[in-house]
């Protein structure tokens, strides 16, 4: 897959910020390596109804957002997102196009962004910040969201994470650590080959490490706020809240 060769200095005050690089990290890797796409999510353009992905050239298509949605970050501006709106962010790969996307589908693979939202939230179980999908069947996920336990209604302010491919890999774990407090909190899922470990704030989740066996469904949709499923015909899962500098790497 394609390195990155160009870096948004937002970027990196934004892992600084997280606690996941100091400057030792800085000095002894290029956190360059291996990037795929950072949308720091800093503007949106009302011309093509998208908001740049500055790495890689995958913009986001921006659905029902406008300008009045672009608000104040954790690192300059950010994305606010409504289920009341049906707001959600996507990319859909171009057929026999290799842009790297989904990271999900590599080897290797990392994604991070920050989140600030305010959960639970009555009768809004379910909700996801990242994911991934197929534009022709339901089936494979990658998904990092909000608690479904419908027995607390959501009462839960940590993150979900859920994996499906040929099966269901990863049923609705739920971490330990906070991060849907109403408060700005970094997020960050690291794949080794079927091995995940969730960072929460540079600190990781004790509910990691998680197993896993990738499958060879492929997916072609990586969304933020929304699942996006079979061209557009299956939307799901709505998010409320802010996210800001969104970054994935293989």
């Amino acid at each position: 897959l394609r390195k990155a060769t160009v870096m948004n200095s937002k970027l990196l005050v934004g892992l600084l910020g997280s606690g996941l690089l100091g400057a030792g990290a800085l000095l002894a890797a290029d956190v360059r390596q291996g990037l795929v796409s950072y949308w720091p999510l800093n503007t949106y353009d009302a011309g093509t109804f998208t908001t740049p992905d500055v790495v890689g050239g995958n913009h986001f298509n921006a659905i029902y957002h406008s300008a009045a949605d672009v608000v104040a970050g954790k690192v300059g501006n950010a994305f606010s997102f409504s289920p009341d709106a049906s707001q959600f962010l996507e990319f859909t790969n171009p057929e026999g196009v290799d842009t790297g996307l989904p990271v999900g589908m590599a080897t290797k693979w990392t994604v991070m962004f920050w989140v600030n939202a305010a959960y639970p939230i009555t009768g809004e179980l379910d909700r996801r910040v990242y994911s991934e999908s197929s534009s022709t069947v339901d089936d494979p996920l990658v998904n990092i969201g909000t608690d479904n336990d419908a027995d607390t209604d959501g009462a839960d302010s940590t993150v979900d994470l859920f994996i499906r491919n040929t099966g269901t890999q990863l049923d609705h774990r739920h971490g330990t650590r906070p991060a849907y407090d109403g408060q700005w909190h970094h997020v960050a899922l690291v794949d080794s080959g079927g091995r995940l470990t969730l960072y929460i704030d540079g600190e990781i989740d004790s509910l990691t490490p998680l197993n896993y066996i990738p499958g060879p469904t492929p997916r072609n949709v990586t969304s933020i706020g929304a699942i996006v499923r079979q061209a557009g015909a299956t939307l799901s899962a709505y998010f409320r809240g802010k996210v800001d500098e969104v970054a994935v790497w293989e």
